[in-house]
């Protein structure tokens, strides 16, 4: 079962006083990249659209910049919203479907780019070697299959 959330990053021109590493604060974080610093940590349940909100924003902004002071003179240069993949347990969805021979790796919300070289990792093993290092059965897509009882057997 999965559920979309959307997330809103604002993007600065790089400057001097900007971190040279991924700083987290809770759900608040900063990347540093060669064209902009990445400032993000938005989650909305309820949005339909993936129109900019000025008001969340600055409020990241001001929460990066109580931070990390050395952002307050940064330019903003952009901004953009996306939906993020949200399993209703918060694990991802990894390994075959009902359909042999076609895998899922999906889910992962806030932390794709972060797991992607530890799924590519299990997902091989899966895929090649036919078992999963860790964790199948609690990763599984049919997790979230309800289990319907034959008409016949009542």
């Amino acid at each position: 079962m999965l559920s979309r959330v959307k997330g809103q990053i604002l993007a600065l021109e790089p400057q001097v006083g900007a971190p040279r590493h991924v700083v987290r604060a809770g759900p608040l974080y900063v990347v540093p990249k060669h064209a902009a610093t990445l400032i993000g940590g938005t989650s909305q349940t309820d949005a339909a659209d993936l129109e900019v909100a000025r008001d969340m924003l600055d409020e990241l902004r001001e929460r990066a910049t109580r931070l990390l002071p050395g952002l307050a003179m940064a330019r903003e240069i952009g901004a953009w919203a996306g939906f993020r993949p949200r399993t209703g347990d918060d694990a991802p969805v990894m390994g075959e479907t009902a359909v042999g021979g076609v895998f899922v790796a999906g889910g992962h919300y806030r932390n794709g780019v972060l797991l992607a070289p530890a799924t590519a990792e299990w997902m091989s093993h899966r895929i090649l070697d036919g078992r999963a290092p860790f964790g199948e059965d609690d990763l599984s897509p049919a997790r979230f299959l309800s289990r319907v009882e034959p008409s016949h057997s009542r």
